[in-house]
């Protein structure tokens, strides 16, 4: 089925080769620059494989790419160190503002929910949902050599805090927004626990039960909920979360409008 369908996109790049060729259309994309449209419909018709800066993931199931690395801003940006909201709105504004996967930068911080959904969308990508998140985390330590009892610093590419997949930062430097919203303490039909130790996850890594009692099966992660508002998800923990950060750890209690030092994401797109 796979090669059937290699040979449907073929074809229709030939046919959007003649069509776009016998009428010259103007090609200039505020997302991605100078990118011709024939390029880009080659390009977006034709690959089988992960963007530049993502990792492949393939677990039962699922397949998507995901960013290596934290975003950051890339030089284009008025604010390459978003210090707030504000300054990360005109970076969203701008069309050269780019976010990039890369080691050795800061990642970008002060972005809100919505802010972070739209820097993705700018890439033609979107933020992970939990269940994505939680697969691509897989393998990754849950404390040291993560950085959870510190400060915020740069991705770094020789890090020992990645994924079995390769996937670099996942628990601790910053906390990652997620795709997802939790209305009155439910998630996409699932209640979440009281705010609590994990102690038990679904077989996604959506947290079902929570003690006040770390859990030594699930590294004494945290979750967070409340049972009244609608709130935005994170998940992964952050620079100064010690111990309840982790794989397992799922912060619901924070408004999409929120932003800080503490808070960044990375971006994901499908096969």
């Amino acid at each position: 089925m796979k090669h059937m369908l290699t040979f449907g996109r073929g074809l229709l790049v030939l046919v959007g080769v003649i069509a776009l060729t016998s009428i010259s259309i103007d090609a200039t994309d505020t997302l991605r620059g100078s990118q011709s449209a024939l390029s880009r419909l080659a390009t977006e018709l034709t690959s089988d494989s992960c963007l530049p800066g993502t990792i492949l993931i393939d677990e039962g199931g699922e397949v998507f790419c995901v960013d290596e690395y934290e975003n950051s801003f890339n030089d284009s940006c008025p604010y390459t160190a978003s210090k707030s909201i504000s300054e990360s709105q005109v970076n969203v504004e701008r069309s050269d503002c780019m976010t990039v996967s890369n080691e050795a930068i800061m990642p970008a911080t002060y972005v809100t929910y919505h802010q972070a959904q739209l820097f993705c969308a700018k890439r033609h990508m979107r933020l992970p949902t939990p269940e994505e998140w939680f697969t691509a985390s897989l393998g990754t330590p849950d404390s040291l050599p993560c950085n959870v009892d510190g400060a915020k610093v740069p991705s770094r590419g020789d890090s020992s805090c990645r994924s079995v997949y390769g996937v670099e930062g996942l628990v601790g430097n910053v906390w990652e927004w997620v795709a997802g919203e939790v209305t009155d303490g439910v998630y996409n039909g699932t209640k979440l626990p009281d705010s609590g130790y994990v102690s038990e996850i679904s077989p996604r890594g959506i947290p079902l039960t929570s003690s006040t009692t770390p859990s030594e099966q699930f590294k004494s992660d945290y979750v967070w909920s409340e049972e009244v508002g609608t709130f935005a998800l994170m998940r992964g923990g952050y620079y100064g979360s010690k111990t309840d950060a982790g794989v397992y750890s799922l912060y619901g209690t924070s408004l999409p409008s929120y932003a800080s030092e503490a808070v960044g994401f990375r971006c994901v797109h499908s096969l």
